[in-house]
């Protein structure tokens, strides 16, 4: 079974806060609730911009809320690519030894690792 995506989580949030079922929601959003499902478990991981559109029309979500959505969903990929093509040798070490090493670690180290390389734009 998928864990749950970042972008997953908040959705499956907004919609127990908003009280709605995964049947409602589905139907408001014009998809199937085996897809909005799949996006909730983290079986499915990052929706296109029209979609994070929709689903901010139907909970009436803007500006910074909109934004933090889009973030979450930027980055609920859960099989993302590293491409170090053309990258120095210890680019290479790096990608395949985080690679080796995410699936293994705790939540606690997960948080560690996540305020060492926060992003840059933070």
């Amino acid at each position: 079974m998928a864990k749950r995506t970042p972008f997953g989580l908040k959705l499956s949030e907004l919609r127990a806060l908003r009280g709605m079922s995964l049947k409602e929601l589905a139907a408001r959003l014009n998809v199937t609730p085996a897809y909005l499902s799949a996006l909730e478990t983290g079986a499915r991981g990052v929706p296109n911009r029209r979609f994070l559109h929709k689903i901010c029309q139907v909970f009436a979500i803007i500006w910074d809320e909109a934004d933090e959505l889009a973030d979450l969903a930027a980055t609920s990929n859960p099989q993302p690519v590293i491409d170090v093509r053309g990258k120095s040798a210890s680019h290479v070490k790096l990608a395949n030894l985080v690679s080796e090493q995410v699936p293994d670690l705790t939540d606690k180290e997960v948080a560690v690792w996540l305020r060492a390389i926060k992003p840059r734009a933070e």
